[in-house]
């Protein structure tokens, strides 16, 4: 009885953490779901993903109810005192060596977000699809938002970096951009 009520509580204390993990964020690039675990982490606070599902690589930190992200140097980039890279290149060796298996994934500084392909390059001057969004990066290789001229063409990307197609109401005006982003 005593076991039954116990599995009963763990149940529902699961589908509660469960159906509070939908996290929308202005500033991240995509809508992310954080999933619940079982609290097993270690004497750092991290645990193993050995099925990679944050694409963080086996090791990751949910410190302070941030979503799953890693300690460059030890240091989590969520705290007061955590210095960001100024520049996604100017990345250290460590942070480099950590983040090895989790490549591509998206970073951030003080800047803005960046998406890394490998060790020691990423996304820049391009258009790119990611997770079933189209972002564009700029010359010094951060997402946009906002209007856009690119070429001769305007765009306009929404605050997670989304690019907008069909009809969208923007400052209280309606716009209509066609399957390739341009505005009509």
């Amino acid at each position: 009885m005593r076991k039954s009520v116990k599995r009963i509580a763990v149940y529902v204390m699961c589908g509660m953490m469960t159906m509070g993990t939908l996290t929308f964020s202005a500033e991240a690039p995509f809508l992310m779901e954080a999933e619940a675990h079982s609290g097993r982490t270690d004497s750092s606070g991290g645990h193993k993903d050995n099925k990679n599902k944050s694409g963080l690589g086996s090791y990751h930190y949910h410190c302070g109810g941030y979503p799953a992200h890693l300690h460059t140097n030890g240091v989590c980039p969520y705290s007061s005192n955590a210095s960001q890279p100024a520049n996604p290149v100017k990345e250290t060796e460590a942070a480099k060596t950590e983040a090895k298996a989790a490549y591509p994934c998206w970073q951030q500084d003080n800047n803005g977000w960046w998406y890394q392909t490998g060790k020691d390059s990423y996304l820049k001057s391009t258009f790119a699809d990611i997770n079933d969004c189209r972002y564009y990066f700029n010359d010094d290789g951060y997402m946009v938002n906002g209007w856009q001229k690119l070429g001769d063409d305007w765009y306009y990307f929404d605050e997670s970096g989304h690019m907008v197609t069909g009809y969208a109401t923007i400052d209280k005006k309606t716009y209509n951009f066609d399957t390739d982003g341009k505005m009509k």
